[in-house]
């Protein structure tokens, strides 16, 4: 049988999702977190963009619902960066199946405002022994700016870390990418297999900051398959389109 889109569950936990005033209000999340439960979906956690439980029927997947408007345009765009950054970096960036937005002007979608994501299974930050390979000295980490600097940060988990976050922030500002993140350290996981997954949105500067130049150059010097670049071109492609 064909899997639904958005499953009644689903539709049903973004409706209480839509009613969080402060994401980072504990009373508010924990009332979130007995709807899930009610609704028999595993709590996967909640930042301040969206929270997430898994898919009701697939492990392999999990719903991650937006807490503010997102539009349809704004969900394109983070679906089609997020592919990007996955195929770019597949164990540090989990790969997104689908994303969905309101339409302005017709009020808010029918069933949800979100995205439907890989599940990344491990130990989050600050649990375990494992700490996060970085950490920002705010909120923005640009090419250039040496007042913005990227620290490197311990973890007695560092054997075990294969694939750290950390390698990967030199490639994003040789992009000329200006991202901002949610810093929280649960946000990050470590997984079996030594792969550092940041699970929140990475907002990224429009693409026409970007060098897209830079990111051929690194995907030849990378030997990424051909099939990966095509995927990284359309991508780029349909992200431009949207942004004339």
């Amino acid at each position: 049988m064909k899997e639904r889109f958005v499953p009644d569950e689903i539709t049903e936990f973004a409706k209480g999702v839509e009613k969080v005033y402060d994401p980072e209000d504990t009373a508010e999340i924990e009332t979130l977190k007995d709807l899930a439960s009610k609704l028999n979906l595993k709590w996967r956690g909640s930042g301040i963009h969206c929270a997430v439980v898994s898919h009701p029927s697939n492990e392999k997947k999990v719903f991650a619902i937006d807490y503010g408007f997102t539009d349809i345009e704004a969900a394109k765009k983070i679906f089609l960066t997020q592919k990007i950054l996955s195929t770019l970096f597949p164990h540090n960036f989990p790969r997104f199946h689908a994303s969905a937005g309101h339409v302005p002007g017709l009020g808010h979608a029918p069933q949800m405002a979100g995205t439907i994501r890989q599940t990344i299974e491990g130990a989050h930050g600050g649990n375990d022994g494992y700490e996060p390979t970085v950490s920002f000295a705010t909120d923005a980490v640009t090419p250039s700016s040496s007042s913005k600097p990227t620290v490197t940060q311990p973890s007695n988990r560092d054997e075990k870390i294969k694939y750290p976050f950390k390698d990967i922030v030199a490639p994003l500002q040789r992009f000329g990418m200006q991202y901002f993140l949610d810093t929280k350290k649960d946000n990050f996981i470590l997984t079996r297999d030594g792969a550092e997954y940041f699970v929140d949105i990475l907002a990224t500067t429009p693409l026409d900051e970007w060098d897209t130049g830079a990111i051929e150059e690194y995907m030849n010097e990378q030997k990424i398959d051909d099939g990966a670049k095509e995927t990284v071109r359309d991508a780029i492609i349909r992200l431009r389109k949207l942004q004339n």
